[in-house]
């Protein structure tokens, strides 16, 4: 099993399609993921079981990304989270900029950058 497949990598986006969109990119790229539909669901998980990594949508009903941002910098400061967004609603980057802001390693927009994305999370778990 490669080292990849240990990582449990939490997706979180209230759009089905996006969301078994991204957990069957990292599948190809050998990660274990666990999805989730919602923030809170998604934190309750994080704060029961070991997670070497968050990819996060920013605007979801509830609680949104930038909320869990700020829980989980509180409650697990090296976990590694990833932004994303389908936009910005501002018009001028600022929500990905405040993702940024409040402790989020990287940030990407939809469609995403599949290459890029898989580099990012690797950068992300390499052992140190």
């Amino acid at each position: 099993m490669s080292e990849g497949a240990q990582a449990a990598i939490v997706v979180i986006d209230d759009h089905p399609e996006h969301l078994a969109f991204v957990e069957a990119m990292l599948s190809r790229g050998g990660y274990k993921t666990v999805g989730f539909d919602r923030a809170a669901a998604a934190l309750c998980y994080v704060e029961h079981r070991p997670v070497s990594l968050i990819i996060t949508d920013i605007y979801m009903p509830g609680m949104d990304g930038i909320e869990l941002l700020r829980c989980l910098a509180r409650e697990f400061p090296t976990l590694p989270v990833i932004a994303v967004s389908g936009s910005d609603r501002s018009g001028d980057g600022f929500l990905l900029n405040a993702m940024q802001a409040f402790g989020a390693y990287a940030v990407f927009t939809k469609p995403l950058d599949e290459a890029a994305l898989l580099a990012t999370i690797a950068l992300l778990l390499r052992p140190q």
